[in-house]
């Protein structure tokens, strides 16, 4: 078997509240072994949550006031990445 030309199919339509697990051989450098918090899906398009890719510095590191070192920030998605969300 070549694992490099699996294909998982799925009946289920993406909607809002369903965690989405990239494809292990997905190439798309954004969301490869990616785990995908949906939060909207409709006709105007798509906004989730990347929930596995932590970043090296903590939430202080970007917000001057922010006194607690140990508050993790993740990389939520490949867009808008200027932003953060709680």
């Amino acid at each position: 078997m070549d694992v490099l030309n699996l294909k998982f199919t799925t009946d289920l339509p993406p909607e809002a509240g369903h965690i989405i697990i990239s494809e292990p051989t997905l190439p798309d450098e954004h969301f490869h072994r990616s785990v995908v918090y949906l939060c909207a899906h409709n006709t105007d398009g798509s906004l989730g949550y990347v929930l596995n890719r932590k970043l090296q510095d903590p939430l202080s590191y970007f917000i001057e006031g922010i006194d607690d070192s140990t508050i993790p920030l993740y990389v939520g998605g490949p867009v808008h990445l200027d932003s953060i969300h709680f």
